[in-house]
Protein backbone atom coordinates (compact mmCIF):
# COMPACT_ATOMS: atom_id res chain seq x y z
CA UNK A 1 0.00 0.00 0.00
CA UNK A 2 1.26 3.12 -0.79
CA UNK A 3 2.14 5.67 2.88
CA UNK A 4 0.72 8.22 2.43
CA UNK A 5 -2.64 7.24 1.01
CA UNK A 6 -5.44 7.49 2.84
CA UNK A 7 -8.34 4.76 3.16
CA UNK A 8 -11.26 6.81 2.60
CA UNK A 9 -9.54 8.38 -0.45
CA UNK A 10 -9.15 5.09 -2.00
CA UNK A 11 -12.65 4.05 -0.87
CA UNK A 12 -13.91 7.47 -2.54
CA UNK A 13 -11.76 6.44 -5.57
CA UNK A 14 -13.61 3.03 -5.66
CA UNK A 15 -16.97 4.88 -5.03
CA UNK A 16 -16.47 7.08 -7.94
CA UNK A 17 -15.76 4.34 -10.32
CA UNK A 18 -18.26 2.62 -9.42
CA UNK A 19 -20.98 5.60 -9.91
CA UNK A 20 -18.82 5.90 -13.54
CA UNK A 21 -19.61 2.50 -14.73
CA UNK A 22 -23.33 2.36 -13.16
CA UNK A 23 -24.56 5.48 -14.69
CA UNK A 24 -22.54 4.95 -18.23
CA UNK A 25 -24.05 1.17 -18.15
CA UNK A 26 -28.21 2.54 -17.36
CA UNK A 27 -27.45 5.17 -19.91
CA UNK A 28 -25.87 3.59 -22.75
CA UNK A 29 -26.90 -0.05 -22.46
CA UNK A 30 -31.16 -0.02 -22.82
CA UNK A 31 -32.83 0.92 -25.63
CA UNK A 32 -35.09 3.87 -24.60
CA UNK A 33 -37.54 4.21 -27.68
CA UNK A 34 -40.33 3.16 -25.23
CA UNK A 35 -39.33 5.85 -22.84
CA UNK A 36 -39.60 7.97 -25.53
CA UNK A 37 -42.95 7.19 -26.64
CA UNK A 38 -44.17 7.01 -23.00
CA UNK A 39 -42.91 10.93 -23.07
CA UNK A 40 -44.24 11.95 -26.08
CA UNK A 41 -47.45 10.47 -24.97
CA UNK A 42 -47.90 12.02 -22.25
CA UNK A 43 -46.08 15.33 -23.46
CA UNK A 44 -48.91 15.76 -25.83
CA UNK A 45 -51.57 14.93 -23.35
CA UNK A 46 -50.49 17.69 -20.71
CA UNK A 47 -49.88 19.99 -23.97
CA UNK A 48 -53.88 19.11 -24.61
CA UNK A 49 -54.92 19.59 -21.12
CA UNK A 50 -53.65 23.34 -21.20
CA UNK A 51 -55.46 23.91 -24.13
CA UNK A 52 -52.49 23.56 -26.65
CA UNK A 53 -53.41 20.75 -29.96
CA UNK A 54 -51.27 18.11 -29.47
CA UNK A 55 -50.73 14.54 -31.06
CA UNK A 56 -47.97 11.77 -30.36
CA UNK A 57 -47.08 10.19 -33.32
CA UNK A 58 -44.11 7.48 -34.09
CA UNK A 59 -42.17 7.14 -37.56
CA UNK A 60 -39.98 4.15 -37.33
CA UNK A 61 -38.14 4.17 -33.89
CA UNK A 62 -38.98 8.01 -33.41
CA UNK A 63 -41.42 9.49 -30.97
CA UNK A 64 -42.50 12.81 -31.75
CA UNK A 65 -44.96 15.37 -30.12
CA UNK A 66 -46.48 17.31 -33.46
CA UNK A 67 -43.52 18.17 -34.98
CA UNK A 68 -40.77 17.77 -32.71
CA UNK A 69 -38.76 14.43 -32.03
CA UNK A 70 -38.33 13.17 -28.42
CA UNK A 71 -35.26 11.63 -28.19
CA UNK A 72 -33.36 9.69 -25.32
CA UNK A 73 -31.84 12.80 -24.17
CA UNK A 74 -35.15 14.04 -23.57
CA UNK A 75 -36.41 11.48 -21.57
CA UNK A 76 -34.39 12.40 -18.34
CA UNK A 77 -32.75 9.30 -18.56
CA UNK A 78 -29.11 10.44 -18.33
CA UNK A 79 -30.33 12.20 -14.84
CA UNK A 80 -31.53 9.40 -13.50
CA UNK A 81 -28.52 7.07 -14.56
CA UNK A 82 -26.48 9.53 -12.61
CA UNK A 83 -28.91 9.76 -9.89
CA UNK A 84 -28.66 6.00 -9.83
CA UNK A 85 -24.85 5.93 -10.47
CA UNK A 86 -24.77 7.91 -7.05
CA UNK A 87 -26.81 5.58 -5.39
CA UNK A 88 -26.65 2.57 -5.72
CA UNK A 89 -22.83 1.99 -4.60
CA UNK A 90 -23.27 4.50 -1.42
CA UNK A 91 -22.47 2.47 1.19
CA UNK A 92 -24.15 2.17 4.41
CA UNK A 93 -27.39 2.74 2.99
CA UNK A 94 -29.99 -0.14 2.77
CA UNK A 95 -31.69 -1.19 -0.42
CA UNK A 96 -35.21 -0.10 0.28
CA UNK A 97 -34.38 3.54 1.08
CA UNK A 98 -32.08 3.58 -2.03
CA UNK A 99 -35.05 2.03 -4.20
CA UNK A 100 -37.45 4.62 -2.34
CA UNK A 101 -34.96 7.45 -3.68
CA UNK A 102 -34.65 6.13 -6.90
CA UNK A 103 -38.66 6.18 -7.48
CA UNK A 104 -38.62 9.79 -6.38
CA UNK A 105 -36.07 10.67 -8.64
CA UNK A 106 -37.28 8.83 -11.47
CA UNK A 107 -41.31 10.30 -11.17
CA UNK A 108 -39.24 13.98 -10.53
CA UNK A 109 -37.71 13.63 -13.32
CA UNK A 110 -40.22 12.24 -15.51
CA UNK A 111 -42.82 15.15 -14.83
CA UNK A 112 -40.15 18.32 -14.65
CA UNK A 113 -39.84 16.80 -18.44
CA UNK A 114 -42.92 16.61 -19.25
CA UNK A 115 -43.37 20.61 -18.13
CA UNK A 116 -40.18 21.33 -19.61
CA UNK A 117 -41.38 20.16 -22.64
CA UNK A 118 -44.94 21.67 -22.85
CA UNK A 119 -43.31 24.68 -21.41
CA UNK A 120 -41.06 24.98 -24.32
CA UNK A 121 -43.61 23.77 -26.89
CA UNK A 122 -46.48 26.95 -25.13
CA UNK A 123 -43.59 29.50 -26.15
CA UNK A 124 -42.70 28.42 -29.37
CA UNK A 125 -46.50 28.41 -30.59
CA UNK A 126 -47.16 31.20 -28.29
CA UNK A 127 -44.44 33.52 -30.17
CA UNK A 128 -42.30 33.81 -27.44
CA UNK A 129 -39.09 32.46 -27.78
CA UNK A 130 -37.75 30.82 -31.11
CA UNK A 131 -36.62 27.52 -30.39
CA UNK A 132 -33.35 27.98 -30.87
CA UNK A 133 -33.37 29.65 -27.69
CA UNK A 134 -35.85 27.65 -26.13
CA UNK A 135 -34.66 24.23 -26.47
CA UNK A 136 -30.84 24.36 -25.77
CA UNK A 137 -30.52 27.48 -23.63
CA UNK A 138 -34.10 27.05 -21.88
CA UNK A 139 -34.15 23.15 -21.18
CA UNK A 140 -30.27 23.31 -20.07
CA UNK A 141 -31.50 26.07 -17.60
CA UNK A 142 -34.31 24.37 -16.39
CA UNK A 143 -32.09 20.68 -16.59
CA UNK A 144 -30.15 22.35 -14.33
CA UNK A 145 -32.36 24.34 -11.86
CA UNK A 146 -34.53 20.54 -11.63
CA UNK A 147 -30.75 19.17 -11.33
CA UNK A 148 -30.52 21.66 -8.08
CA UNK A 149 -33.92 20.65 -6.70
CA UNK A 150 -33.21 16.83 -7.05
CA UNK A 151 -29.74 17.15 -5.00
CA UNK A 152 -31.41 18.77 -2.59
CA UNK A 153 -34.45 16.58 -2.26
CA UNK A 154 -32.22 13.34 -2.66
CA UNK A 155 -29.96 14.56 0.65
CA UNK A 156 -33.11 15.08 2.20
CA UNK A 157 -33.92 11.64 1.69
CA UNK A 158 -30.80 9.77 2.51
CA UNK A 159 -28.38 12.46 4.53
CA UNK A 160 -25.53 9.54 4.11
CA UNK A 161 -25.02 11.33 0.58
CA UNK A 162 -23.84 14.47 2.14
CA UNK A 163 -21.96 12.78 4.95
CA UNK A 164 -20.42 10.86 2.50
CA UNK A 165 -19.15 13.18 0.27
CA UNK A 166 -18.29 15.64 3.37
CA UNK A 167 -16.14 12.92 4.73
CA UNK A 168 -14.13 12.04 1.50
CA UNK A 169 -13.76 15.91 1.28
CA UNK A 170 -12.51 16.00 4.89
CA UNK A 171 -9.41 13.40 3.91
CA UNK A 172 -8.93 15.22 0.90
CA UNK A 173 -8.03 18.58 2.60
CA UNK A 174 -6.54 16.39 5.14
CA UNK A 175 -3.89 15.01 2.72
CA UNK A 176 -3.51 18.21 0.83
CA UNK A 177 -2.44 19.32 4.56
CA UNK A 178 -0.19 16.89 5.35
CA UNK A 179 1.43 16.25 1.79
CA UNK A 180 2.21 20.45 2.15
CA UNK A 181 4.28 19.83 5.33
CA UNK A 182 5.93 16.45 3.70
CA UNK A 183 9.64 16.98 1.74
CA UNK A 184 9.69 14.82 -0.70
Amino acid sequence: MWPNVNFKLLLAAGYVTAVFFISWAIYFVPEYFWLEKITADWSAGLLNLVGIVAYSWVSGSKAFVNEFEVSQDCTGIQVIAVFAGILIPLPRVGWKKKALALAVVAVSVFGANLIRIALQIWLLYAGIFPWSWIHYPGGLILGVISVAFLVIAADRLIPEIGDFAESVIESLLAEVKVAGKTNY
